[in-house]
């Protein structure tokens, strides 16, 4: 199951544990607080692996995620926890597409799921008020309805943040957070007014750089639990203080798997954390097909 609008975009964040990884399945006191069986709920009802869920315990993310996980958390049924998402269970009446300046969109969950989101780009702030089915993906060429603000000729910095997708330009306020446009490899993006001659740590801020200012600084605390920033391969990223000797050193770098038939274990940037799937409606943990990821599912 893809992510919908549950983490944020940022710089690349990778985890390395020192030393060689080897997996056991001991046997855990307790699983790790998991306070409404968010996780449990999250993965059974909407698909995630364990790997996924785990940005839900974590309390440094704002909005739309903060929102949707105290709601998750009173959920008592998946048409619930479904509903978290801004979706509304049910069947899908065909594709995703555009009815006049709303994009309709066909959302798929576990277990054969599905339900209908709207998005009313008539309500869209920077002005993207138009809703276009764009064609983007390069070989991959998917349709997907778009708010927009008409045809687009380039990229710009032109009071907002200009760019391209498909065919159609769709803008970002950057003042409206704080930030300036910029452009860098031939794209406009919004970073903060903080000058900044290369991507670095600060403590445990991971700070992305572009065009002489900071593009994203990340709490590494909001990607691990008491995440902590480090430069791998030239880069700024978030690793757990003391990654778990089970957490693999390798690709693949996040694992999720089942230890017993509730417990579902998923290493995570160094951090091992145990999910109860049981915790909700008594799910079970399920080892999916490809190897290496897990979820909790309803039986």
């Amino acid at each position: 199951m893809k992510l919908r609008g549950l983490l944020p975009l940022g710089l690349l964040l990778v985890a390395a544990c020192a030393g060689k990884s080897t997996r056991t399945d001991r046997v855990e006191p307790s699983a790790d607080a998991d306070e409404g069986a968010v996780r449990s709920k999250a993965s059974a009802c909407l698909g995630y692996d364990l790997i996924n869920t785990v940005d839900l315990m974590l309390a440094g993310y704002e909005e739309p995620l903060g929102i949707q996980r105290s709601c998750i958390a009173q959920a008592t049924d998946c048409d619930e926890v479904i509903r978290c998402t801004g979706a509304e269970p049910g069947t899908c009446d065909g594709p995703d597409h555009c009815l006049g300046s709303v994009a309709h969109f066909c959302d798929s969950f576990a277990d054969g799921r599905t339900a209908t989101r709207e998005l009313d780009c008539g309500n869209d702030a920077a002005g993207n008020g138009a809703c276009s089915e764009a064609e983007v993906g390069g070989d991959d060429v998917r349709t997907i309805p778009t708010c927009n603000a008409g045809a687009c000729t380039a990229s710009s910095c032109s009071g907002m943040a200009v760019n391209c997708y498909g065919d159609f330009e769709v803008r970002e306020d950057c003042a409206r957070h704080g930030r300036f446009c910029v452009q860098a490899d031939g794209r406009s993006m919004c970073a903060l007014p903080n000058m900044c001659e290369s991507s670095h740590c600060d403590g445990s801020i991971a700070i992305n750089c572009t065009a002489g200012l900071e593009l994203e600084r990340i709490n590494c605390a909001t990607r691990v639990p008491n995440g902590t920033c480090r430069i791998y391969n030239g880069f700024p990223g978030c690793f757990a203080p003391d990654p778990d000797p089970d957490c693999p050193t390798q690709d693949p770098l996040y694992r999720s798997w089942c230890q017993g038939k509730s417990i579902g274990v998923a290493c995570v940037l160094g951090a091992r954390i145990t999910t109860d799937c049981s915790a909700f409606n008594g799910a079970t943990c399920q080892e999916l097909p490809n190897e290496g990821y897990a979820r909790c599912a309803l039986e």
